[in-house]
């Protein structure tokens, strides 16, 4: 009888042994499966936040590279329009200026031309050819208008004048040439004529 229940117990111990083994193999996969499935969802969360991170990544970017072409095509819109302005500005400085410079070389035109149209030019040289002395006598007739006088004494006073100045010239150049323009030789030739007349005792 002993024998019986020991045998029985005994095998109600392996019995149970044996349930507790499933039991725990049971929880074993159990936690390994639970283990499995959240290193997965740990996967999963990683990727997405991965994937999340590299999307905030991107569009950050995205917004910077759109920034940074906004500013430069504002930048480039800026430098047009100053560039615009500029030659605007020069152009408009350029066609003042060109006004100005106009009117300027319009106003020197005209007082060259008045200048030109008083100032003729006199083909008088030193010469004793015959034409010296009829001009000379038409130069005195002009400054002179009431001058009259035969005209076979003219080059004879002429010539007479003429010697004077020239003696008159060669006295005062004792230290150099004094250089007289034909104008002013001229004037002192028709002063000397217009003397000479006056006082005709003395030649």
């Amino acid at each position: 009888m002993h024998t019986s229940r020991l045998q029985s117990l005994i095998e109600a111990h392996f019995i149970q042994r044996k349930k507790d083994e499933e039991e725990l193999i049971a929880l074993v996969n159990r936690i390994e499966k639970r283990r499995a499935e959240r290193a997965e969802q740990q996967r999963i969360r990683t990727e997405h936040e991965k994937e999340r991170q590299n999307r905030l990544a991107e569009e950050k970017e995205r917004k910077e590279q759109e920034e940074a072409r906004r500013k430069q095509d504002e930048d480039a819109k800026k430098k047009k329009a100053l560039t615009n302005m500029t030659q605007q500005y020069s152009g408009f400085q350029q066609r003042q200026d060109g006004k100005r410079g106009a009117k300027k070389q319009t106003e020197r035109e005209k007082k060259r031309k008045i200048l030109a149209e008083r100032k003729k030019p006199l083909n008088v040289d030193y010469s004793t050819g015959p034409e010296d002395p009829l001009l000379l006598a038409q130069l005195a007739s002009v400054v002179f208008p009431g001058l009259s006088m035969s005209s076979m004494f003219l080059p004879l006073q002429i010539t007479l004048l003429q010697a004077r100045v020239q003696n008159s010239v060669a006295h005062i150049c004792t230290k150099g040439i004094i250089r007289i323009s034909l104008k002013v030789l001229l004037c002192i030739k028709v002063i000397f004529f217009s003397f000479r007349l006056n006082t005709p005792g003395e030649i």
